[in-house]
Parts: C-alpha cells; structure tokens; sequence
C-alpha cells in the first residue's frame, strides 16, 4: 500500500483582529506588496520528493525560518 500527500500546507492563524483592522490591512496590503514594502523570504529546496522528509525535518529544527518551498522535478 502507498499514499501520496497532496498540497501539503503549514500555516500560522491567528483570529486576534477586528473587522476594521482586517479590512485596512487588506486595503493596504496590496500597494505595500506593489511597491517592494512587503518582502517575503522563502527557501526553495530542489530535489522533488526525494528531498521532502529532509526539507521537513529541516523547518521542524529551524533551519529554515521562513517560507519552504520543495521544488516537484
């Protein structure tokens, strides 16, 4: 028997924020990631599936602290 895991997702939540608050971070949000305000940092691991449980591990322990993404080859 296998399985294979799809669109697999590890993401942060948080429900802390009103109505307004949401509404003009996405008002502001846009224009901020236009114009180069916004960065986002993000690791991409080559390898396909091969490199998965290693690239996991890694976000576990921290090596990696932001975004991971493997790359399917």
């Amino acid at each position: 028997m296998s399985a294979t895991t799809k669109d697999l997702m590890l993401r942060g939540f948080a429900t802390l924020h009103t109505p307004d608050q949401i509404e003009e971070w996405n008002a502001r949000f846009g224009p901020w990631l236009r114009e180069g305000r916004n960065v986002f940092l993000h690791t991409v691991v080559e390898g396909g599936t091969g490199q998965l449980p290693a690239a996991c591990a890694a976000l576990l322990d921290r090596t990696y602290s932001s975004t991971m993404l493997v790359r399917m080859s």
